[in-house]
């Protein structure tokens, strides 16, 4: 990964297309952070996020592929979905999850919180 800065105006890399710009007074401006004015050790690590993030989403495309997502909804659920609380043990609790794929599946996961846990303790 490496950074170059051009005429202290100017941030580019050789592993993204994306840039930052230089507005003066120490700040600057990042390709795909638009309306963001930044520092440049800020700007610096914007354009090393930009150059590994195309690999994650390739590592993470081809696992998302195989359960019919997309890298990008994969990541998003991921992120924005609760994991399991080990708490629901004590509780029954019906939960619902419906999502559309960019390839238009629909799925909907339904599960009592009982069902599942006490099904997993007949299995160890």
């Amino acid at each position: 990964m490496a950074v170059h800065v051009i005429a202290s105006s100017l941030m580019t890399s050789d592993l993204t297309p994306h840039r930052a710009r230089s507005v003066g007074h120490e700040n600057w401006v990042v390709s795909f952070l638009p309306g963001r004015t930044l520092t440049c050790a800020q700007a610096v690590a914007a354009l090393k996020v930009a150059e590994v993030v195309p690999g994650l989403l390739d590592t993470v495309g081809e696992f998302a592929e195989e359960v019919g997502l997309t890298a990008r909804e994969a990541v998003g659920m991921a992120i924005h979905h609760a994991p399991w609380d080990d708490r629901l043990r004590r509780h029954t609790t019906h939960r619902s999850n419906r999502f559309t794929t960019e390839a238009g599946f629909t799925a909907e996961a339904v599960f009592s919180a009982e069902a599942v846990f006490s099904a997993d303790a007949e299995v160890a």
